[in-house]
């Protein structure tokens, strides 16, 4: 008789684009230990004010200025927090500001790789 191997497959992670703006919360990091229930969802991001304790970098190339965040999140449509790396690009002549939000499953990855593996 043959031995055989039952390998468990590794779960697959998603890394993916999300709408510019998505409702993203920071998670609730005071909960009360007397409450039943406990608070899952802390502040919602806003995309014109980021945390500082999230900017992960900033460049500047020909007058545009590139900042990148990342964060764990909540998102209400999933079930589990998410690596979220918000790309934050600012015309520094004019201004004018744009931002893209990247997401995956795998709460381990740097947002280097996140940003490199959505392009």
């Amino acid at each position: 008789m043959a031995a055989g191997f039952f390998l468990k497959a590794p779960p697959l992670q998603l890394i993916s684009k999300m709408r510019y703006d998505s409702a993203l919360y920071i998670p609730y990091e005071n909960p009360d230990p007397s409450r039943k229930c406990r608070r899952k969802y802390g502040d919602k991001i806003d995309y014109l004010f980021i945390p500082d304790k999230f900017l992960k970098k900033t460049e500047t190339v020909d007058n545009i200025r590139t900042d990148f965040y990342q964060a764990q999140l909540l998102h209400k449509e999933f079930s589990q927090a998410l690596n979220v790396v918000i790309i934050v690009r600012t015309n520094i002549a004019t201004s004018h500001r744009t931002h893209a939000v990247l997401f995956s499953t795998d709460l381990n990855l740097s947002y280097v790789h996140v940003v490199v593996r959505q392009h």
